[in-house]
């Protein structure tokens, strides 16, 4: 007599035809008597579903977001760029790019980016654009191709006002209709002409959603771009050659930093570089968010797997007879385990159906509150790899919570049965399923507790101004149109009277940068009459530039001093306001009303500003890495900025 195996070995076909037919009379009986048990099944079913289609909708944002793999060739290759500085990252100077561009040996090449938004005017409706500013080698590092035309050259990075225009794929195909056209169009963005040259596919990842690029050449006669002390937002990518760990190319560009240090000690000291993997920038931040929910969600399926178990095991006392009278005509323990396991796997594999289709509903619900401006989030889709966890989750459940009451019927004893004895099964061996799931309930719930406790004490936290009724609205001047700084100064005011006039607006502002929101610009300032800080030693505050009447429209308080003035102009004095931290830290025990800033930073640094108040201005004082800024509100004058929003109008009921 042949055993199993090897009649399965030499004939595969009837081992496999043996195999259905116990499967399907099982599927069968299966079937029948869960149709038998509505209400049982309906509730285990629907159980079940809750458990299951929570986890795949979450794993859905987490599969998109932390285990997908960015859409370039050889992703793992690819590392992000920054400054350091005593006390935290820093953007990147570009001529300190180019240097490291040509020093480095460890890389295939650098690029640098900057974030703009851009007034697409004179094609239909006007309207606003995110964008990036990029050099040439952007689209060869990524090593993305165009859907249409071509990208940037080289020549294009030191070409003063250099205008082509690379359109998304999104933007082509919505805005433009997908028009293959498309290329060669002049288009009037910031009342500067861009002819298309070619248009990115949407494969095309970044951390926020990018509508069109430029190249940076535009900038190239700007003397601020040559300054090593400026610092205005660029950021840099490079894509690792074959072979080289991100620990060797950071060591390599620390060496040319340092020498950088050395022929430029004014604003190159204690100045390094800073490596990290490209996924870790677009989706760093949200890793311990995502893991943390998949957690809780993990723990709801366990409570459900040990819910569906205790009702299996309750309806164990009813089918003793019917697993004696098996067991009386010949049928194994192992051959009932099988027939038991097929009975919860089946209703596992319902409450998976019925779950899937709960986290297809829910998912446009779960991205609507993820971050808009995250494309990663709004990327998520039941694709095959969801799908095959949603697979092997509804498996590995049913197995789960049909293994105890399976084994506990397959040891039923055939005379305790025959003596028709219906006492219930001795639940006290089991009570430690309920034990658990109320444990397990009771850490969510405790877990859920402390977390809403938590947003409510971030809630009322104070943040420094009233934000009842307060709106904001994100606006740009065109630089050609505006070149001039009283242009602009006038506009402003124009803007101010007109929406103040406005019968439900009680006051209104502009600042260059309202609070939580947009890219925070630092700077490095002295204290006039004290020491001059040694390079790479300067203290930085944020700077935020904002219109007399900013103080009232955003309801906040000042603790000493006057607010900024209308004569407060172009011509007068600079006169600056700063917050509650960098007053404790700078005057500790001192009136600050009347001393000196020394704006480092500025295009005419050493013109000291005058403090004219203090104020509780907490929110201004957080930037992107959560830690407490210094903040100053400065002189008027830095209103000609061109990228400004303009804050608030205060809205009475």
């Amino acid at each position: 007599m042949r055993c199993g195996c090897c009649l399965a070995a030499s004939h595969p076909s009837a081992y496999t035809g043996a195999v259905l037919a116990t499967i399907l009379p099982d599927l069968r009986f299966t079937l029948r008597l869960l149709a038998k048990s509505p209400a049982f099944t309906a509730v285990a079913v629907l159980t079940l579903a809750l458990g299951i289609g929570a986890n795949t909708a979450i794993y859905s944002v987490v599969h998109s977001v932390l285990l997908r793999a960015l859409p370039y060739p050889q992703a793992d290759r690819l590392v992000a760029l920054s400054e350091t500085r005593p006390g935290g990252d820093d953007s990147i100077a570009y001529p300190n790019y180019r240097d490291w561009r040509a020093a480095q040996h460890t890389m295939e090449d650098v690029a640098v980016y900057r974030r703009d938004d851009f007034n697409l005017t004179g094609n239909g409706e006007p309207e606003r654009f995110s964008g990036l500013f990029v050099t040439a080698s952007y689209f060869e590092v990524l090593r993305v191709r165009p859907l249409l035309g071509r990208t940037f050259t080289d020549t294009e990075d030191d070409t003063p006002r250099s205008n082509p225009l690379i359109l998304s794929e999104r933007l082509w195909r919505t805005r433009f209709g997908s028009d293959p056209n498309v290329l060669g169009r002049k288009l009037s963005l910031n009342g500067i002409g861009y002819e298309v040259v070619g248009v990115a596919p949407n494969s095309l990842l970044t951390r926020s959603s990018t509508d069109l690029y430029a190249p940076l050449g535009f900038y190239a006669d700007r003397p601020y771009l040559h300054n090593r002390s400026f610092h205005a937002d660029f950021y840099g990518i490079g894509r690792l050659k074959a072979g080289i760990p991100i620990e060797q190319a950071n060591a390599d560009l620390q060496l040319v930093a340092q020498n950088l240090a050395v022929r430029y000690p004014d604003s190159n000291t204690a100045r390094g570089v800073k490596i990290v993997p490209l996924r870790e920038t677009i989706v760093g931040e949200y890793r311990s968010m995502l893991l943390l929910l998949l957690s809780a969600v993990a723990l709801v399926l366990v409570i459900t797997c040990a819910n569906v178990a205790t009702l299996l095991l309750a309806r164990a006392a009813a089918r003793r007879k019917e697993i004696a009278l098996r067991v009386a005509l010949g049928a194994t323990r192992q051959r009932i385990i099988g027939q038991l396991l097929t009975e919860s796997v089946v209703l596992s594999l319902l409450g998976g159906v019925v779950g899937l289709a709960l986290a297809f509903w829910s998912k446009d619900a779960i991205v609507a509150l993820t971050p808009r401006d995250a494309p990663a989030f709004q990327a998520v889709a039941l694709d095959g790899g969801v799908l095959a966890f949603a697979a092997a989750l509804t498996f590995v459940a049913g197995l789960a919570f049909g293994a105890i009451p399976a084994w506990k019927l397959s040891r039923t004893e055939l005379h305790t049965a025959i003596k028709g004895s219906d006492a219930p099964l001795p639940q006290h061996r089991y009570s430690w399923l309920v034990a658990g799931q109320i444990a397990l309930a009771c850490v969510i719930l405790t877990s859920a507790g402390v977390l809403t406790k938590s947003f409510r004490a971030l809630h009322n936290q104070p943040v420094g101004f009233d934000a009842t009724h307060l709106l904001t609205v994100g606006l740009k001047l065109p630089g050609m149109k505006y070149k001039s700084p009283y242009k602009r100064e006038a506009f402003f005011n124009q803007l101010l009277q007109e929406v103040e006039a406005l019968p439900s607006v009680s006051s209104a502002a502009i600042g260059n940068n309202i609070p939580f929101h947009g890219m925070r610009v630092l700077e490095p300032f002295s204290v006039a009459g004290r020491p001059q800080p040694r390079p790479g030693e300067e203290p930085k505050a944020e700077i935020v530039a904002v219109s007399p009447n900013y103080f009232r429209t955003m309801g906040i308080p000042l603790v000493s001093g006057r607010a900024f003035q209308t004569e407060d102009g172009l011509e007068k004095p600079e006169v600056v306001v700063i917050d509650e931290s960098l007053a404790r830290r700078f005057f500790p025990n001192q009136d600050p009303i009347g001393q000196q800033l020394i704006d480092l930073g500025a295009d005419n640094p050493g013109v000291p500003g005058t403090l004219s108040a203090w104020s509780r201005l907490c929110a201004m004082s957080w930037g992107h890495n959560r830690q407490p800024r210094s903040s100053i509100a400065p002189r008027r004058s830095d209103l000609t900025s061109r990228s400004l929003c303009l804050s608030a109008p205060r809205v009475t009921s």
